[in-house]
């Protein structure tokens, strides 16, 4: 009887032994998948940070270019100015 005990006892055991290797396998598999994941994350998030190094590198162009721009648009316009004053005092005033 106490034979029958014992083997049940150990039996039940092993079965919990076989379900707490089973869990700690899964537990090992979801943390190698989170892993995995995260470096994803951070694969994607270094190119995302590069990309957006590079629009920030094109937008200081972009302004550099907006400004030469914007000051040859008023230097011309100046020009076009100083010229049109010229004109219409040679107009209003004949030598």
């Amino acid at each position: 009887m106490e034979e029958r005990i014992t083997e049940l006892i150990l039996t039940r055991l092993e079965a919990q032994a076989i379900q707490i290797e089973e869990l700690r396998q899964g537990m090992d598999r979801r943390f190698k998948d989170t892993d995995r994941r995260f470096d994803q994350m951070d694969r994607r998030l270094e190119h995302i940070e590069r990309r957006l190094d590079e629009q920030a590198e094109q937008i200081k162009e972009l302004r550099s270019d907006l400004r030469y721009m914007a000051r040859w648009l008023f230097g011309t316009q100046f020009a076009i100015a100083l010229f049109l004053l010229g004109l219409a005092a040679k107009t209003f005033y004949p030598s």
